[in-house]
């Protein structure tokens, strides 16, 4: 077989077209390979996120600033001062502390695009809400809470049992519910 040759030499252009068309095949393979890469991760990446949970999103967020809709129509915005298993502790500008039940919350808005394992909390913040609540009783019982049903009631706590409080009101004692609460605060 002859190879063409010319005042310049052998003919390179035929070799260079062989040489880029062979360059853009690579280049279209590795972006393949990348894409699929990219698909595999973000699909580990919500497979992940999946077990990621509403505590866990609070736990990353104290010293947030937020905003927090409750059922029954509560707003209450301030710093996430603590987080528990099943509530957290936000300080309002006034001062006040709410004790929020996450089951009450319906939307929140300033959380941590991050989340923190119940493994690397510490002790408190594994708590449920029944021991913060005797916690409450024992050193200020005076409080208000408040209702997913947006009614609010005033009174002084008295026992807190397994699933429910009793508090002294202006109608005589009352038991109400925890899954009822959405958030409690101290005093009136």
């Amino acid at each position: 077989m002859a190879m063409r040759t010319g005042s310049s030499g052998p003919d390179l252009s035929w070799e260079r077209s062989v040489l880029a068309l062979l360059d853009d095949l690579e280049q279209q393979a590795e972006g393949l390979h990348l894409r699929e890469r990219d698909a595999l991760i973000e699909d580990l990446s919500h497979g992940e996120y999946g077990t990621v949970t509403h505590a866990s999103r609070w736990h990353a967020s104290v010293d947030a600033e937020v905003r927090v809709d409750l059922l029954g129509g509560l707003v209450v915005r301030g710093r996430v001062a603590r987080t528990g298993a099943d509530w957290v502790l936000v300080l309002a500008e006034d001062g006040r502390g709410w004790l929020i039940r996450h089951a009450a919350v319906r939307a929140v808005s300033g959380l941590s695009p991050r989340s923190l394992a119940e493994e690397a909390t510490g002790v408190v913040r594994r708590l449920s809400l029944r021991p913060v609540l005797r916690r409450l009783l024992e050193e200020d019982p005076d409080v208000r809470l408040h209702a997913v049903d947006g009614t609010v009631a005033d009174g002084r706590l008295l026992r807190v049992g397994a699933d429910f409080v009793e508090m002294a009101a202006a109608r005589g004692t009352v038991v109400v519910p925890t899954f009822t609460l959405a958030a409690v605060v101290r005093g009136q």
